[in-house]
């Protein structure tokens, strides 16, 4: 995204088009992810994040057991032991879910809190219940 585009997509906030904050995000999801990720690598900066849960916005609405296959289920609430077990199965594509539930994993075992994954459009219902919830047991 180039610097105009990115000033474009603020207009767009500031203006109340939400649109702009989706461009934004799916401009720079992949640095999101990554950082997140770095960071929770590290056991001491895990445990520095002082956030009641973690989000993770992404385009669908949960993570899912065989995905885009006939039996595709999605991941409601679900604990750090079965999601670990799913990404053993192969259950996560990687370069698409798997850093996310990586992600998910990291952040929830070491805070104690947990992690919510579902789609953009989904982000004000949080409260509601929507997503995958990962928690610990």
């Amino acid at each position: 995204m180039t610097d105009a585009q990115f000033e474009q997509c603020i207009r767009m906030i500031v203006e109340g088009n939400k649109d702009g904050l989706k461009e934004i995000y799916e401009a720079y999801i992949g640095y999101i992810y990554s950082v997140i990720w770095d960071v929770l690598k590290n056991k001491e900066n895990a445990e520095d994040i002082s956030a009641d849960e973690l989000v993770i916005l992404t385009t669908v609405d949960n993570a899912y057991l065989n995905y885009r296959k006939e039996n595709q289920q999605a991941i409601g609430k679900v604990t750090v032991n079965e999601l670990k077990q799913y990404l053993q199965e192969g259950q996560f594509a990687a370069g698409s879910m798997k850093p996310k539930i990586e992600a998910a994993i990291e952040f929830t075992e070491k805070t104690g809190k947990p992690t919510i994954i579902t789609s953009l459009k989904n982000a004000a219902k949080l409260n509601d219940g929507v997503g995958t919830i990962v928690y610990n047991e």
